[in-house]
C-alpha cells in the first residue's frame, strides 16, 4: 500500500516559543503562538515523512516467501538461503580432515548404478536416468546430468560367471554409454544377462 507524505508547514519563518517550559507547555496566561504550532507541525511532519521513507525502503528491498531456496534443486544463486537449509548444509558439509592426505587431487564418482542385466530394473543409482536392456547382454545407460566430456572412465562389475567374463564399454557420449556383457569361460563366446551388474563412471 502506497503512503503519502504529510505536507509540510511553515519551513521558513520566525518561531516564538518564549517562555515555553518542556514539561510543563506554555504558561497560562499565554496561548501558543502560531509560529510555535507551526513549527512543532513541521518537525512531527518530517519525523514521519522519515518513517514513511525507511517503509518504503523496506518494501523496496523485502525478499518474498516464495523467493526463499528451501531445498538444493534451485540453479538461482541470487535467491537467499533460508536459516534452515544454511544449517542442514552446514551440519553436514564434509571436514577437510575426512579427506585424503597427500598432494595428488581427489575426484569423486560422476554416476553409479547397480542393476539387474536380465531386465534393466535399477536397484540404486545416482545420476543415471535410465538403464535400456537393448538386447541380450546389451545395456544403454544414460545419465540425469550429462559428463563435462565424452572421455569420462567406466568401471564395471558383474556376477553369475567368474573367469572369462568381460562387461565393457561399446560406445559413449556425455549423455550416457553402451555396455555389453560377453562370456568365454568354457571355450566358447557369448552375450550374457548378469543378475548383478554395476558402473560408476569418472570424469
Amino acid at each position: 500500500m502506497t503512503i503519502d507524505k504529510l505536507t509540510v508547514f511553515s519551513e521558513a519563518g520566525d518561531k516564538n516559543t518564549d517562555e515555553l517550559n518542556l514539561s510543563q507547555g506554555f504558561p497560562l496566561k499565554l496561548q501558543p503562538a502560531r509560529q510555535w504550532m507551526n513549527w512543532l507541525f513541521n518537525k512531527i511532519t518530517l519525523k514521519i515523512n522519515s518513517v514513511i521513507d525507511g517503509l518504503g525502503e523496506l518494501d523496496t528491498n523485502k525478499v518474498n516467501t516464495t523467493d526463499i531456496v528451501d531445498n538444493l534443486e534451485s540453479n538461482d544463486s541470487k535467491k537467499p538461503l533460508s536459516a534452515r537449509m544454511g544449517k542442514k548444509l552446514n551440519d553436514e558439509k564434509l571436514d577437510k580432515a575426512d579427506l585424503a592426505e597427500g598432494e595428488a587431487p581427489i575426484f569423486a564418482a560422476r554416476a553409479w548404478a547397480n542393476f539387474n542385466g536380465g531386465t534393466g530394473e535399477i536397484r540404486k543409482s545416482g545420476n543415471v536416468e535410465s538403464v535400456v536392456r537393448n538386447s541380450h547382454g546389451n545395456y544403454t545407460i544414460t545419465f540425469t546430468k550429462p559428463m563435462p566430456h565424452k572421455d569420462y572412465v567406466v568401471i564395471t562389475g558383474v556376477s553369475n560367471f567368474g573367469a572369462g567374463t568381460n562387461f565393457g564399454v561399446v560406445s559413449q557420449t556425455v549423455d550416457g554409454f553402451v555396455l555389453q556383457s560377453v562370456y568365454g569361460g568354457d571355450n566358447t563366446i557369448a552375450l550374457f544377462d548378469p543378475t548383478l551388474a554395476m558402473v560408476t563412471i569418472f570424469c
